[in-house]
């Protein structure tokens, strides 16, 4: 026997039923083609953040909260966005704004989720320098998820800025134990132990996280130069130069081009320049410290050369046209000289006492003893004088018969250098002028005994001369 099949609704009715369904699967639907979109623009920004690109971060997480305006992953996203671009008041705003909605929906939110958030908390406040109110948020992050190594190095980083760098690196111990194979914990930590002048410990990090990531090789390499340890600096700087690429790899052959140029082997240090301007011609770093080598090895005109285009690039650096002046200088050319000085103290003689000096040395040499002694009266008054500031002010003096004043100067000289040998002659040359050859006699003495001590043979020759001219009456020495 056949059944019929039953039909349950019929006629109108079922007509309205079908309608209202098809709209409810419709909004569903909807909403589901928004959620994806919402997860799909988030996804995006999470790819763009880790890729470095905030900005485009930050439009990604944009266009997921057009979607869905409560998704808290994506107004994290976008504290974090806001936070790699620099924007912390606005990226604080918008972590704020997700801490509400974390708190509303309580323990339904995963553990993931919150970490996340405390963390960006955190950095964000960091950064805007409310050390103790990042260094609870992280607390919080910890409390959120007790293994996490982010959280531990989150508040390690609030514990240095406060002055806390014992209790910061307890953090990152923890998290180095959490995470042993993190490089940039590892380095983090060395970092602060260099703070806190533990060497041995800083190198001993610095080890394992080149051995972690080749790439770190750098920061050694900077911590070996810092310390003296030029061969082992070259070293590194020569692994990192066949490691990276591009313009990374330009800085590597600008890094030890710096150190051969500290070393005087300005012959290396010009070719490790000239492959950094391969690679990367917009520095004027490059151009000017080859500049320094080639004059380092007498090359003035290519010196000036660098110099120019170092200038051309950076109009108000200071330090360029200083260093082109000096160029100038050697060169001959002592109105170019001359000119560079003045535009250099324009630009930063507030801070380079030393530039009132070396213009006052050519003053010196084109007979401008007044102006000479201003620029050196007023390298003193800016560093408070050394040694060299009061003896150079001193032999200015004495060419310009100011002698009382210069033997005043050369004074100061000696009290701030006992062993100052030039100074004693100096003195006992104006003391003669002024008809005390006791004294002139005492300060050649004293000369003498430095000299001897120095082994310098001309100069105890050059005392004894000096000493017989006064003893003899024969007039002043010049």
């Amino acid at each position: 026997m056949k059944h019929k099949p039953i039909v349950l609704f019929s006629g109108l009715l079922a007509l309205s039923l079908t309608a209202a369904s098809v709209a409810a699967i419709g909004q569903t639907s909807h909403r589901a083609s928004a959620a994806l979109a919402s997860d799909g623009q988030v996804k995006s920004g999470e790819r763009l953040l880790k890729r470095a690109e905030p900005l485009k971060a930050k439009t990604a997480f944009e266009k997921a909260l057009e979607k869905h305006p409560d998704s808290l992953p994506a107004k994290i996203g976008l504290a974090e966005a806001l936070y790699g671009a620099g924007n912390y008041a606005a990226a604080l705003s918008t972590i704020d704004k997700a801490a509400q909605q974390l708190n509303s929906l309580g323990t339904t939110v995963r553990p993931s989720v919150r970490l996340r958030l405390r963390l960006a908390r955190g950095r964000i406040l960091r950064e805007l320098q409310r050390f103790d109110e990042a260094a609870a948020e992280c607390s919080l992050a910890i409390e959120a998820k007790t293994n996490s190594a982010e959280a531990y190095s989150c508040r390690a980083d609030a514990l240095d800025a406060m002055g806390k760098t014992d209790k910061a690196i307890e953090d990152l111990s923890k998290a180095i134990e959490i995470a042993p194979a993190d490089a940039q914990k590892v380095l983090q930590r060395a970092l602060l132990y260099r703070q806190v002048g533990q060497k041995d410990k800083a190198l001993a990090d610095l080890d394992a996280a080149v051995k972690l990531d080749p790439q770190l090789i750098t920061w050694r390499a900077s911590f070996n130069r810092e310390q003296g340890r030029n061969e082992e600096a070259l070293s590194d700087y020569t692994t990192a130069i066949d490691l990276q690429s591009g313009d990374d790899r330009a800085t590597q052959y600008f890094n030890r081009g710096v150190i051969y140029e500290d070393l005087d082997q300005h012959r290396k240090a010009i070719d490790d320049f000239t492959d950094a301007i391969a690679i990367n011609s917009d520095s004027p770093l490059y151009f000017a410290h080859r500049g320094t080598s080639y004059y380092g090895v007498c090359d003035f005109r290519r010196a000036v050369d660098d110099f120019s285009t170092a200038i051309s690039m950076q109009e108000k650096n200071g330090d360029f046209f200083f260093r082109r002046a000096n160029a100038y200088e050697a060169e001959g050319d002592k109105k170019l000289a001359l000119a560079d000085f003045d535009q250099a103290i324009k630009l930063d003689g507030a801070t380079h006492p030393q530039f009132y000096l070396k213009r006052a040395e050519l003053r010196a040499e084109m007979g401008e003893h007044g102006e000479a002694i201003e620029d050196i009266s007023k390298a003193i008054q800016m560093s408070k004088g050394d040694a060299e500031f009061y003896f150079d002010r001193g032999v200015e003096e004495g060419a310009v018969g100011l002698t009382q004043k210069s033997i005043d100067d050369l004074s100061s000289s000696i009290d701030k250098n006992p062993q100052f040998a030039k100074a004693y002659k100096r003195r006992a040359i104006a003391r003669a002028k002024l008809g005390d050859s006791t004294g002139a006699a005492a300060d050649l003495q004293k000369c003498s005994t430095i000299y001897e001590n120095e082994g310098d043979r001309h100069g105890i020759a050059e005392v004894g001369r000096l000493l017989h001219t006064i003893k003899s009456g024969a007039g002043c020495p010049d």
